[in-house]
C-alpha cells in the first residue's frame, strides 16, 4: 500500500514538474523575441488537478491569471456590446 502511495505521489510531482518546465521554455522563448508581456495560463485543468498545474505554472514563470469563474470578471466584446459601452458594463458587473 505505501507504495501505491508513493507512485501516485511520484506521478503528481511528475505532472507538475512537466507543467513547470515546459512554461519556463515557453517564458525563456517569448523573452529571447522581445515579448515584455506576461505567459497566462488558462483556467482550463484537469479535474482535480487545478492546484498542482496552476502552481506548476507559478513555478515555471506564467502567471495563474485566475482559479475559477469567482476569481474575477472578464467582459468580453458581446457583454461590451449589450451594455452599450464599457463604462456600462463594467458598472453592470460591479452591481451584479
Amino acid at each position: 500500500m505505501l507504495l501505491l502511495g508513493e507512485r501516485v505521489a511520484i506521478n503528481v510531482l511528475a505532472r507538475c514538474s512537466g507543467i513547470a518546465t515546459l512554461t519556463q521554455s515557453m517564458v525563456t522563448a517569448a523573452r529571447a523575441h522581445g515579448y515584455k508581456g506576461v505567459i497566462v495560463g488558462t483556467r482550463k485543468t484537469t479535474p482535480g488537478f487545478r492546484l498542482v498545474e496552476k502552481y506548476g505554472l507559478l513555478v515555471g514563470g506564467g502567471n495563474a491569471q485566475r482559479m475559477d469563474l469567482s476569481s474575477m470578471v472578464m467582459l468580453k466584446d458581446n457583454h461590451v456590446a449589450s451594455a452599450g459601452s464599457i463604462t456600462a458594463a463594467v458598472q453592470r458587473a460591479q452591481s451584479a
